[in-house]
């Protein structure tokens, strides 16, 4: 009788064990699902990154036998079939709410256009690795542009760190302005040449920045991202179909793979745009332009899985430099809201504090 009554203590004893280590594990977890969700923004920014590196190498399957303009319409197009089915389940509201609202859906979409449209053709005059070079120094205006517009606050962290990003970007791009051209001097027409691309893409990086800086804007103004996407791939679609009209580039694409990579085309850059306009409605703009310079190493590591292309060293450097300084912002991210929350906790603690005293003074002071 004693034994049965030991064992069923003991039986009692292991089921509460188990329930508390079901209990810590369902914590853990929690917690964990929990860091990831509050640090959501940088993953978003890496799945976008390399959707756009997708995209990119879609590209290359349909370059050689359609226009860049036709190109750009085809897949703006697409894209709109990607936000409307959202907007219809979500019930967003295809107006805009004020003529505030509208301006800036517009104004993005126009900006949005231009940029993609400068850089397109910056590859016609000037070498791909100066135009890509240009291109990605947007993190610098966008910090510029958001201290101007935002009034956000930057560290002498986040500078140094850009700067580094914008270092690695021109070791993996080697513009030949830099690191040497091919041999033979140039003849006058390709120096002209090669500053007009050079102005191009200057463009169309500030363009770019302000794209960025006005998708953060609406972000905070709760704006709905599909929405976004939605007036974006609407104004660019129109524009780019203008100006395929104009420069009477239309082609009818071959069946198979071209087509096929312009409809990829369409759901990577669509689903890659409505990552990077809900990560601005979370995170600092300093912070989701600089990891957006991954994008540049996912399409180095694409092309050598997909089409056995090999990095050079200075590209090795280069990659390493970007991955290296969005790790750190990431890192320094983390680190600053752990010191703001023990900062607040603090704050809470000594007002706390304070409070009571206050109140013990009171009952002393009401005795006497």
């Amino acid at each position: 009788m004693v034994n049965s009554k030991e064992q069923e203590t003991e039986r009692n004893n292991n089921n509460t064990d188990d329930a508390k280590q079901k209990i810590q594990s369902a914590t853990r977890a929690s917690g964990i699902l929990h860091a990831v969700y509050k640090h959501r923004g940088i993953s978003i920014v890496i799945l976008a990154c390399l959707l756009s590196a997708l995209h990119s190498v879609f590209v290359r399957y349909v370059k050689e036998e359609l226009h860049p303009m036709q190109v750009s319409f085809t897949r703006f197009v697409l894209q709109l079939f990607f936000p409307i089915p959202l907007m219809i389940y979500h019930k967003v509201p295809l107006l805009p709410e004020t003529r505030t609202v509208g301006l800036m859906l517009l104004t993005r979409g126009l900006f949005g256009m231009v940029a993609l449209t400068l850089f397109f053709y910056s590859l016609y005059f000037t070498r791909v690795g100066d135009a890509t070079a240009i291109f990605f120094g947007s993190p610098v205006f966008a910090c510029i542009f958001a201290r101007l517009f935002l009034k956000e606050a930057i560290g002498i962290v986040e500078i140094i760190l850009v700067f580094v990003v914008i270092g690695g970007v021109f070791m993996i791009a080697q513009p030949p302005f830099l690191f040497g051209g091919g041999g033979g001097e140039d003849s006058e027409e390709d120096i002209t040449s090669e500053f007009i691309g050079a102005m191009l893409a200057l463009f169309a990086c500030i363009c770019l920045a302000l794209t960025t800086v006005l998708m953060r804007k609406m972000g905070t103004m709760n704006i709905n991202s599909t929405k976004i996407v939605f007036y974006y791939a609407s104004v660019a679609a129109v524009g780019t179909g203008i100006l395929t009209t104009v420069l009477g580039a239309w082609t009818m694409p071959s069946c198979g793979k071209v087509r096929l990579a312009l409809v990829g085309m369409g759901v990577m850059n669509s689903a890659s745009q409505c990552l990077i306009t809900y990560s601005l409605s979370i995170e600092k703009v300093v912070f989701v332009t600089t990891l957006r310079t991954n994008e540049v190493v996912f399409a180095f590591i694409l092309e050598f899985l997909l089409f056995s292309i090999s990095p050079e060293v200075f590209s090795l450097i280069g990659a390493a430099m970007v991955i290296t300084a969005s790790f750190i912002l990431a890192i320094k991210k983390l680190y600053t809201e752990k010191r703001n929350r023990s900062k607040q906790k603090h704050i809470g603690s000594a007002a706390d504090q304070k409070t009571a005293e206050e109140q013990e003074i009171l009952r002393v002071e009401t005795r006497v």
